[in-house]
């Protein structure tokens, strides 16, 4: 799954990023790999997102379907916890 598949007001963890030449570079550099984000808002161009602590970014469709992802269950007493396939809902896209 990627950032630009997540449905709004969900929350994840990037596990990778592809891609070639600098923008899989500027991504690794910015040390998104391994960090929590959650998808504000999305559109069919882009998807707003706000990755760690307090840092948002709207991030091209494009540069959005490079960056893999797996989906992590919010909330204080379960914080980053891997969604099992049992746990999701229906509507879900995947």
């Amino acid at each position: 799954m990627t950032l630009f598949d997540r449905s709004a007001q969900r929350t994840g963890k990037i596990v990778s990023v592809g891609g070639s030449g600098d923008t899989h570079r500027r991504l690794v550099d910015m040390g998104l790999i391994g960090s929590t984000f959650k998808v504000r808002a999305r559109t069919k161009r882009s998807v707003l997102a706000e990755f760690g602590v307090g840092f948002a970014a709207a991030v091209s469709a494009e540069t959005a379907g490079i960056v893999q992802i797996i989906e992590t269950v919010g909330g204080a007493d379960n914080e980053n916890r891997t969604v099992r396939k049992s746990e999701r809902r229906k509507d879900d896209a995947f």
